[in-house]
């Protein structure tokens, strides 16, 4: 492990390897503040010399919530997109002393973690460019009011916000109509909501207030985006398929004409960074996912073949799909397809179709499945030929990776 010479604290160098590095660094609380210690990972993509800008994945409330954020830079798809628009990709676990209002206002102390994080980050990654680059932050649920607030404190360091199913008024504020005047209006933001928080219980107030919110916005000639996900509630979905192509189209927008269409559930129109966004958010809307006619364009590339009294283990690399990420892989013996690989607790008699599903928080379930494959079959002595192939949320397989041999005596 690396340690910054500068800081005696936490930014540690978690790990080295061909698609990027890893840091880690803990912030405590000062006298005073509302959280119990905040925690940040940060990847940094091997292709971004110079990182333009920083893509937060922000958790929501509540202790699923919060230990899912320890898993967001571990998320192949937003590594792509990290990849893609020369981001560091920042995930967070924020921890509270008591309820989840202590760390998801800001003014308890998390925005100055924040930016101390950041300045620790910078340190230890050697890329001093973390500290004044401008933030896209997504925010789900406790995390979208979180980002509401950073956008009202530090309106000229966002580049773009995603509020995904958010909280738009403290519980202690309920009585309250919220209020977006305070928030920039030049900014573009992407507003998620499910269908299945219509009349909830506990979710109606944020469907409420999210119809408000953009209509308050768009009122203001605000860049914002409207999606009404019918196939989900206040989980994620399959939200992503369309949050990251409008991340980079937002990134991107400059030479495109930006373009509008009607919101049936409010007076003001919806706004696109591009037609083609507009054109997913129309299937979005419809079915709760991005249409995906393409396989994988890229298929895998097997980067290690061994034999022990175990079996044979194959390991490999791969990128993800653009359009729909990796549900599975499969794995060929000499052109035979082998049963589905190896769960991720390691135990050979359970497999598993999944490859590392995103949790209620868009984050990987732990434990985090690997690109291996462990072949326990009886092969008698022969040369053996394993290739692999990468199968997207859209069930198309890509072609099959190059063959790896092995001879067994």
């Amino acid at each position: 492990m690396k340690r910054s010479p500068r800081i005696l604290a936490l930014a540690i160098l978690l790990a080295t390897n061909a698609n990027g590095d890893a840091y880690s660094v803990r912030i405590h609380p000062k006298p005073n503040e509302t959280f119990a210690h905040a925690d940040y990972t940060l990847w940094i993509p091997e292709n971004v010399s110079t990182v333009k800008r920083i893509l937060l994945h922000q958790h929501g409330c509540g202790d699923a919530a919060q230990t899912a954020g320890q898993t967001a830079t571990d998320d192949l798809h937003w590594r792509l997109l990290a990849e893609r628009v020369d981001a560091a990709l920042l995930g967070s676990s924020l921890w509270p002393v008591d309820s989840c209002q202590g760390w998801s206002d800001p003014s308890g102390g998390t925005s100055r973690a924040f930016v101390q994080a950041l300045e620790e980050l910078a340190r230890a990654s050697g890329h001093e460019a973390l500290t004044r680059v401008p933030w896209i932050i997504w925010g789900h649920s406790g995390g979208g009011y979180w980002t509401q607030r950073m956008m009202a404190q530090f309106p000229g360091r966002f580049e773009a916000a995603i509020f995904q199913s958010a909280a738009y008024r403290r519980q202690d504020l309920r009585h309250r109509t919220p209020d977006s005047a305070d928030l920039p209006s030049d900014v573009p933001i992407l507003i998620h909501v499910g269908i299945d928080e219509k009349g909830h219980e506990r979710f109606g107030a944020i469907y409420d207030d999210s119809v408000l919110f953009f209509s308050q916005l768009r009122r203001q000639n605000a860049p914002v985006t409207f999606v009404l996900d019918p196939a989900s509630g206040h989980n994620c979905g399959n939200t992503r398929y369309f949050s990251i192509p409008w991340i980079e189209a937002v990134v991107n927008r400059d030479g495109f004409d930006p373009v509008e269409a009607k919101l049936t559930l409010a007076a003001e129109s919806c706004w696109f960074p591009n037609k083609d966004v507009a054109k997913k958010w129309t299937r979005f809307i419809t079915d709760g996912d991005v249409f995906d006619e393409s396989p994988p364009r890229e298929p895998p590339r097997v980067v290690g073949i061994s034999a022990n009294r175990q079996g044979i283990r194959v390991e490999w690399n791969a990128k993800p799909d653009w359009e729909s990420g990796i549900m599975t892989f499969r794995v060929y013996r000499n052109g035979t397809l082998l049963p589905p690989y190896t769960a991720p607790t390691g135990d050979t008699e359970k497999r598993t179709t999944r490859f590392r599903e995103p949790n209620y928080s868009d984050t990987p379930r732990r434990p985090l499945s690997q690109m291996e494959y462990l072949d326990t079959s009886e092969l008698s002595p022969g040369v053996y030929e394993y290739q692999v192939s990468l199968v997207n949320w859209a069930g198309l397989e890509s072609a099959k990776s190059a063959s790896a041999s092995i001879e067994i005596r």
